[in-house]
């Protein structure tokens, strides 16, 4: 009996360093020729979900953290759905609470044995000030993944912030894959 585990845990990781493979194969396409169209890359990312699917992963990593996920200031959320997409495939679960979230708003939803960090597109660089705030608000073991193109010239993040610039979804898979939550 013991062996029999043994071969399905060999199998198992094997299954999950093949799609482990498969997914830094892509990021190393998308880095070469750059991401493609928005529709092309989310065919891509619900492939990635299927063959995941099709392997029986759960996640692609071991304990994959819980995101909650949100907008400051974009009322179409179009990069965070994206990110939900990358979250499918890799088997990150998320809690989507909604667009255009205050930051007390957000603090409110966040539960600490449910979340493990905190997913955020920011559009206008005047929400800058909103995120940071944001950041005051919640739990400092908390990390804050952010991206958009209102953080794109927000250089210096306080020292000892978790708090995370995404500059797309090939740099937030990497930091999922690095597990650097």
């Amino acid at each position: 009996m013991k062996k029999s585990a043994e071969c399905l845990d060999m199998v198992m990781k094997n299954t999950l360093n093949d799609f482990i493979t498969s997914v830094k194969e892509k990021l190393e396409s998308w880095d070469k020729s750059g991401i493609p169209t928005r529709w092309t890359l989310l065919e891509e990312l619900k492939g990635l979900q299927n063959l995941r699917l099709s392997l029986g992963l759960n996640s692609i990593i071991g304990n994959p953290p819980r995101l909650l996920t949100t907008t400051l200031d974009d009322s179409w959320g179009l990069g965070l759905d994206v990110i939900h997409l990358a979250c499918d495939a890799l088997g990150i679960p998320y809690t989507f609470i909604g667009l255009m979230k205050t930051p007390e708003e957000i603090t409110a939803s966040y539960t600490p044995n449910l979340h493990d960090a905190v997913g955020i597109t920011v559009i206008q660089e005047n929400s800058v000030e909103k995120l940071l705030h944001l950041r005051r608000l919640l739990p400092q073991n908390i990390s804050i993944l952010a991206g958009g193109p209102g953080l794109k010239y927000m250089l210096e993040i306080p020292s000892g912030e978790k708090l995370i610039i995404v500059k797309n979804v090939v740099h937030f898979i990497k930091i999922i894959l690095d597990n650097k939550l």
